[in-house]
């Protein structure tokens, strides 16, 4: 009988805008950035846990890798979303895994000196379809596809935790 190869759920989160990834065998099935805007509200929270429900859902995933700003950068809002992808998770026996930057750089994708542009333009290499969301977020004065990058990054590091 075959084994059914697990989809793994990258999010990174923030009130604002979070990014998604899903990761299966080494590929990226799908990634995106999605933005809320507004003032923080339980709508705004219901509309960010409603987005993550649905591509854990839709990929049953068996496990999400959730990146998460550092401890002094929790708000309210933060907390809240943290609180409710944790009850989420454990109502559908998916294993969660929560992680900062600091964790996803020393995670080994890049050597060296670390920070996010340089974790962006390592992704886009091993992952030739990221080469031109890459480029573009190079050429943006404001970043937009980077919580999509930590997504990612988060993702392929739960992959790793579960390959050993």
């Amino acid at each position: 009988m075959k084994q059914k190869v697990p989809y793994v759920l990258g999010c990174s989160i923030g009130t604002r805008q979070i990014g998604i990834a899903v990761l299966r065998t080494g590929r990226i099935a799908h990634r995106r950035v999605s933005q809320f805007k507004g003032r923080w509200s339980s709508n705004k929270l219901q509309s960010i846990r409603g987005r993550i429900e649905k591509y854990a859902r839709r990929y049953s995933v068996t496990a999400v890798s959730l990146k998460v700003p550092s401890r002094t950068h929790h708000t309210f809002g933060i907390k809240t979303i943290i609180a409710a992808i944790e009850e989420y998770c454990t109502s559908h026996s998916i294993r969660l895994h929560i992680c900062n930057i600091t964790e996803l750089k020393a995670h080994g994708i890049v050597e060296g000196r670390s920070n996010k542009k340089v974790l962006v333009q390592a992704l886009a290499v091993k992952y030739t379809s990221l080469h031109l969301t890459a480029l573009k977020e190079q050429s943006l004065k404001n970043s937009y596809y980077t919580k999509m990058f930590e997504a990612i990054a988060a993702a392929e590091l739960l992959v790793e935790q579960l390959s050993n």
